[in-house]
């Protein structure tokens, strides 16, 4: 089991897995589900925890720091995700005004935030 917060205080991301005593799992769960404007934020032993989603959508990373406490290559871990979501990269040919360029920028930016925790490995 891992769930993820992030510290709006330093931007760290912070990890909460089997090693959490059992007492601060529910802290470390509700910390990881507070999505900004929507729930508070939650104190933490000096950090101050809102969604690890803020940061990564998808846990890849501790998914596979996980596994290299098992094999001694990354290239023995295997990562299978399903998204339940599309974000369309149009292709455009009208780049030829300031305006389409910006249309495009968000266009860009929108797409690789989507995918950006996928696409790093």
């Amino acid at each position: 089991m891992v769930v993820a917060a992030v510290d709006t205080i330093t931007g760290g991301y912070e990890v909460f897995d089997e090693t959490t005593p059992i007492d601060e799992l529910p802290l470390a769960v509700i910390s990881s589900a507070s999505i900004p404007a929507v729930f508070v934020h939650r104190e933490y032993k000096g950090y101050v925890l809102m969604d690890g989603g803020t940061v990564w959508n998808s846990n890849l990373i501790s998914a596979v720091n996980k596994c290299m406490e098992l094999v001694d290559s990354k290239s023995k871990i295997v990562i299978d995700v399903a998204t339940c979501h599309y974000v369309d990269m149009p292709i455009t040919n009208e780049t030829s005004t300031t305006l389409h360029n910006i249309m495009r920028y968000r266009e860009i930016t929108k797409y690789y935030k989507s995918v950006d925790d996928i696409i790093d490995f």
